[in-house]
């Protein structure tokens, strides 16, 4: 089964950016590809460089490779079961310095991205074209599973485009 992209409209404007970015035309296609250019990249980054901030307010760059993706998947589990609670927003900014990046290796964490982004894979696998449709709440926006599943090819992205640019650039 394909994943095809839905239209802009279904997805609020906070996202359009990310999933803009996102070529193929399978979200599944997608997501295993980027599993793979990611982990390929990420092992190309030199060990100094990751506790490195390019201004000192920012992320380190370890900081920027987890926890979105599995807030994200959390919340098309919730949403393709039905589960009309809304769920709240989280600020990156707080999660970030409180994630123990000082203490884990780049390759561990890559190991862990691999290791959700499969997860991931496997639960947008799961689900029929209907639960790709259905919707919830989260930090206030009405969001489809399917349109999750875009946004968190896109804000993958997003942060690679990051690194490249304000990390290694």
């Amino acid at each position: 089964m394909k994943i095809i992209k839905p239209g802009l409209h279904t997805i609020p404007n906070y996202y359009h950016a990310y999933v803009n970015l996102v070529t193929e035309e399978d979200l599944l296609t997608a997501l295993e590809r980027q599993m793979l250019n990611t982990i390929l990249f990420l092992r190309t980054i030199p060990a100094e460089l990751e506790s490195y901030r390019y201004l000192p307010a920012k992320w380190t760059l370890k900081e920027v490779v987890l926890d979105t993706e599995r807030i994200m998947a959390y919340r098309a589990l919730r949403f393709s079961r039905r589960d009309a609670t809304p769920l709240p927003g989280f600020d990156e900014n707080w999660y970030a310095p409180l994630a123990n990046t000082e203490a884990r290796s780049l390759e561990d964490m890559i190991s862990e991205f691999e290791a959700q982004r499969r997860s991931t894979v496997l639960l947008f696998k799961s689900m029929s074209l209907s639960m790709l449709e259905l919707n919830g709440t989260a930090n206030g926006l009405s969001l489809t599973v399917s349109g999750l599943g875009w946004i968190i090819a896109g804000h993958e992205l997003h942060h690679m485009q990051v690194i490249r640019e304000r990390y290694l650039g």
